[in-house]
């Protein structure tokens, strides 16, 4: 090739020691070792989240409901006008004094990526996932730090355990209350990285801690106790080391911790200090005086002790979006009895180390039982997904003292360790790979979120923008400002709005779209007056389509029916059922309004099988309009 010459023994001798036997390759050392088993374990735990990102790329997704306003929220990071708090939420009057969550720390933290995958809705998807990516990273480093490999392996299974049971198409949604419950247990371990005498888990705390906080505020009550124990921990190690060589190492974790925690809490304190009552002031009445009853201390610790119950995170048969879970309570005391036993055997053992770990826990289940108690109103399960990580983290901790009691009653025995240490250790990442395993299989084919609702935007959206860019209707053409309004009744019939959805994809397209001030707190600096805009844009569905249709001044752009003929026929005879029943029932009023759906969401007298029937009807749809009219006075 290319006029070299043959590579034989003429023109290239064979070296002096030819014949002698070839040496083996040196045995790997055990630095090496450690670091593939490192690199092996954190494979297994982020696969599936790599895959979800791959599998989602198609077909493309249309955000909805919180998710529009999550992306909104992350798209304004890189604005003239970032975010100072969180997402808007159940706080307060809603409207104009709504509150949100407290602050924007995830917003940011997800716009790097967001804005370098392209600013897409999958670059917001993708972005979610790798957030958890992250989150399993921290977890095996943190656990790596403070034990080594075999800590690590437990730590490891325990995660994979629990992200199985959360779900990878929970864990990949920016929705708020499933962002959190891994960076939780990160958080756990660097609270109990503090306790154990490393500071340097003392910034990691924070920055973990406050992502969960101001992501969701039913993470307050657990990180707030568990706060208080790394700098209690961390007061005491800074005076017991005086004149000790990591005094000055523990001093810069401190000041890292401190900056952190100022640079990641500046938005929503500069947002409470502006003009007006603050958000976290909304927050601070919200839960001082509470607008429906709490769950109180009978039910919150009846409920927390079927919350316990390990089992629930291994057949994942809970639904954690939906209502309280049900059970019964004689696991979760069976667990906190063995985590009583287990405390004793470690004290016993004088396992310093273990012994810290299960008082954080236990402080974490005390704080536990008083968030739960505090719920307001119903205490749907996915405010209290983080009651499943301590759960998981009890396990873990009695299996290790179990394993260090065995260990100390071996004694002399030392050659049984070495097979029972790589047994446990092939268990641990057969375990972890079983589930990540499982895990990706589901990422593999992970559906769109919400895909009927992202539907109904995909209708809509092609005309919509058609007619906008053409300028055949008010406003202006792609120059023009509007106004986006929709019906009251979407809001009731169903709280994932497909407008919030062609809101953020009319912004996508370009357009400069605002809403009235009613909603100015879900979409900040959004809101315009009637007399700021050239036009007006409004979804509609249901009976309000017929009343826009009579508009003269209306121009409807684009129509929607998510139903074929055999559904539309479906909604037609259950309807004509229901409104006969509601009738017979002196109904009146909701029986001439069932063809709308909306209205009967929130209908008294209902019986449970006229409610299947609303359901049945909400499932099956709705038709959605577009109408573009000149703005209102």
């Amino acid at each position: 090739m290319g006029g070299a010459p043959p590579l034989d023994d003429a023109t290239h001798p064979a070296p002096l020691d030819a014949g002698a036997p070839t040496a083996p390759p040196p045995p790997a050392s055990p630095h090496r070792r450690r670091r593939l088993l490192a690199l092996g374990l954190v494979t297994l735990l982020v696969a599936p989240f790599l895959i979800g990102v791959v599998s989602t790329r198609t077909p493309r997704w249309y955000p909805t409901h919180d998710l529009a306003l999550f992306e909104l929220k992350v798209r304004d990071v890189w604005s003239a006008h970032p975010p100072l708090t969180g997402l808007a939420g159940r706080f307060g009057e809603l409207g104009p004094g709504q509150g949100s969550h407290p602050g924007p720390l995830v917003f940011y933290a997800l716009a790097v990526p967001y804005a370098l995958l392209g600013s897409s809705a999958w670059a917001l998807q993708a972005s979610t996932l790798l957030l958890q990516v992250a989150a399993a990273v921290a977890v095996v480093w943190l656990s790596w730090r403070r034990g080594g490999p075999g800590l690590a392996l437990g730590v490891g299974a325990v995660t994979a355990v629990l992200a199985h049971a959360y779900g990878v198409e929970a864990l990949g949604q920016p929705w708020l209350p499933y962002l959190p419950p891994l960076w939780f247990v990160a958080f756990v371990l660097a609270v109990w990285s503090v306790a154990d005498g490393d500071l340097v888990g003392l910034p990691v705390a924070v920055v973990t801690g406050s992502l969960c906080v101001q992501t969701h505020v039913s993470y307050a009550g657990t990180v707030g106790a568990a706060g208080a124990v790394a700098v209690g921990a961390a007061t005491w190690w800074l005076r017991s080391r005086r004149g000790d060589d990591r005094r000055r190492a523990d001093r810069w974790a401190v000041v890292l911790a401190v900056a952190a925690g100022v640079l990641v809490w500046l938005p929503p304190v500069l947002e409470q200090l502006g003009p007006g009552r603050g958000n976290l002031g909304i927050l601070v009445e919200h839960f001082r005086d509470p607008p429906e009853a709490i769950v109180g201390r009978g039910d919150g610790l009846e409920l927390l002790l079927v919350l316990l119950n390990p089992w629930h995170i291994i057949d994942n048969a809970t639904e954690i979006r939906g209502f309280p879970a049900t059970g019964s309570v004689v696991p979760g005391i069976a667990l906190l009895a063995a985590e009583g036993v287990a405390v004793v055997v470690a004290w016993r053992l004088r396992h310093h180390r273990l012994l810290r770990l299960h008082g954080l826990l236990l402080v974490l289940v005390v704080a536990a039982g008083v968030s739960v108690s505090r719920i307001i109103g119903v205490p749907h399960n996915y405010l209290t997904l983080w009651v499943w990580a301590i759960s998981a983290l009890l396990v873990f901790a009695i299996g290790w003292t179990v394993a260090a009691a065995a260990n100390a009653l071996g004694g002399s025995r030392s050659q049984l360790r070495g097979p029972a240490s790589w047994a446990g250790a092939a268990a641990l990442l057969i375990v972890t790979g079983a589930f990540s395993l499982d895990l990706g299989v589901d990422a593999a084919r992970m559906p769109a979120t919400d895909a009927n609702l992202g539907d109904v935007v995909a209708g809509v959206l092609p005309g919509t923008v058609e007619h906008l860019r053409e300028g055949d209707v008010p406003g202006g053409g792609g120059d023009g400002r509007y106004l986006v309004t929709w019906t009251d009744e979407v809001n009731a019939a169903n709280l994932a709005q497909p407008s919030f959805g062609l809101f953020d994809e009319l912004e996508r397209e370009g357009f400069d779209v605002g809403v009235t001030h009613y909603n100015r707190v879900p979409f900040p600096h959004r809101a315009v007056g009637a007399g700021d805009v050239d036009a007006e844009i409004h979804f509609s569905t249901g009976a309000d389509i017929r009343t826009w249709r009579a508009r003269d001044d209306a121009v409807e752009v684009a129509y929607y029916d998510p139903r074929d003929a055999a559904e539309r026929a479906e909604f037609d005879e259950l309807a004509r059922r229901l409104a006969r029943d509601l009738r017979s029932a002196g109904h009146e009023d909701v029986a001439d309004q069932v063809a709308d759906v909306a209205p009967l969401f929130g209908a008294p007298g209902l019986t449970p099988l006229q409610r299947l029937s609303v359901g049945r009807l909400a499932g099956l749809g709705v038709p959605a309009a577009v109408f573009v009219a000149p703005p209102a006075a």
